[in-house]
């Protein structure tokens, strides 16, 4: 895990300067960069506790790792970082990939499974572990996914904490767009976000940019839709609820759940949110 540390003033201008400059096709490399520099303060050396959580006392919505026939459900984690939420999945019965765009990052991952792999598999499910596998890919491209096995059926299960807050905010509707593309189309599939960072004033810029549960809530109902934004950097409320005016647009996705995590990172203390969403 890096010294350096998202609470830590300096650091989030570091990070929010690194990318200051950058347009949206160039996020791809700034990322890069920060991984070959060694530069990772988003790094907390171990899979998120809200999921943990969740993977445990939300079973009735995520849902089983297996299917009624016995075979493994798919898990993507897309921005994994060194994969401790992959590897936490595949411990819970999965087949988890964890997809990188960064070749760095994506070796990082491997050589920290290559060592602890085994421990996580021990917390595991009663069926024992899943795959775990990290790919180096563009989320938003489908050269990846035969790595996958996958061509037309799509992913059992997304997870997504600090992926969206990664992204150029105007990146969001195509980031709504790709998760509807890549959950499988069926009422089992679920993606579940880690809502992060909501304490902070999106207008203050990131990376990691401010969101709030409203972020997901507007794009996820109208994916690959643009979505009006305040002078402040929060959704219109028209578009900011799945009734009334902000009438959800073919293919959203359906949010079955929120709640205020009791544990997440310190960061995120008392100021995360989880969701779970369906087709």
């Amino acid at each position: 895990m890096t010294s350096a540390d998202l609470s830590m003033p300096e650091v989030r201008e570091k990070l929010k300067g690194h990318f200051s400059d950058a347009a949206t096709d160039q996020y791809n490399d700034r990322w890069d960069a920060l991984w070959k520099d060694d530069f990772m303060p988003w790094d907390k050396g171990q899979p998120s506790p809200a999921l943990v959580d969740a993977l445990r006392n939300k079973v009735h919505l995520i849902g089983s790792p297996l299917t009624m026939g016995g075979a493994r459900r798919k898990a993507l984690v897309p921005g994994c970082g060194k994969g401790y939420d992959v590897m936490l999945l595949a411990a819970h019965g999965f087949d988890a990939y964890g997809l990188e765009i960064s070749k760095t990052a994506k070796e990082a991952a491997e050589s920290f499974a290559k060592e602890h792999l085994e421990e996580y598999a021990r917390q595991g499910h009663s069926q024992g572990p899943g795959v775990c596998k990290y790919i180096q890919g563009d989320f938003f491209k489908d050269d990846w996914r035969e790595q996958v096995g996958l061509r037309e059926r799509g992913f059992d299960l997304i997870y997504d904490y600090t992926f969206l807050c990664a992204l150029s905010p105007e990146m969001r509707p195509a980031w709504a767009k790709r998760h509807t593309d890549l959950l499988q189309p069926a009422a089992a599939a679920r993606l579940v976000c880690l809502e992060y960072p909501t304490y902070k004033e999106p207008h203050t810029g990131g990376p990691p940019n401010g969101v709030s549960p409203d972020v997901y809530l507007a794009h996820l109902s109208k994916p690959g839709e643009q979505v009006p934004y305040d002078d402040d950097g929060y959704p219109e409320k028209c578009c900011s609820t799945m009734g009334g005016e902000g009438k959800p647009s073919p293919g959203y996705l359906k949010r079955l759940d929120h709640w205020k995590p009791e544990r997440t990172h310190a960061i995120g203390q008392g100021t995360d949110w989880m969701s779970i969403w369906t087709n």
